[in-house]
C-alpha cells in the first residue's frame, strides 16, 4: 500500500511566482548593467503574472504598451506536465508543450535556462 505522502501534490503559491519573477528581473538588471543601459529603461520594464484556467502566464511589459509573453507555469497537472513546470511560450495564449524547461519548486532549475528575454 502506498504511503499517504505519495498523494500530496505540491501547489504553486504566490511565493513561488514572486521568486520566479524576481529571478527574471534580477537577470534583466544584470543584463542592463553589462549593456550599460540606464535606470530609466530598467524602471520602464516589468514582469507580472496573469492567472488562467490551466496556466499562469508571465508577461513582460514595457511602458508605452508593449507586452509579450515570457513563459507559462503549469497551474493544473496534465498527462505530460506536473504543477509548477515552466513552459516556453508558443503564442500569446498557449505554451509550447514539447517539454518543461524548469520547475518553480527548484530555483536551481532556472540557472542557464531562464533569462529575462525568454527561455532556452
Amino acid at each position: 500500500m502506498r504511503n499517504e505522502r505519495d498523494y500530496i501534490m505540491k501547489q504553486v503559491t504566490e511565493t513561488h511566482i514572486t521568486d520566479y519573477i524576481d529571478f527574471i528581473m534580477d537577470d534583466y538588471v544584470d543584463w542592463c548593467g553589462q549593456a550599460k543601459i540606464g535606470s530609466t529603461q530598467m524602471k520602464e520594464t516589468e514582469f507580472f503574472a496573469e492567472e488562467g484556467r490551466n496556466y499562469i502566464k508571465i508577461v513582460h511589459s514595457k511602458m508605452g504598451g508593449q507586452r509579450s509573453v515570457h513563459s507559462f507555469i503549469v497551474k493544473k497537472a496534465t498527462k505530460k506536465f506536473v504543477e509548477g513546470d515552466v513552459l516556453m511560450a508558443k503564442s500569446w495564449n498557449a505554451p509550447a508543450t514539447n517539454f518543461a524547461r524548469a520547475t518553480v519548486f527548484d530555483k536551481e532549475s532556472f540557472v542557464g535556462r531562464i533569462r529575462w528575454s525568454g527561455i532556452c
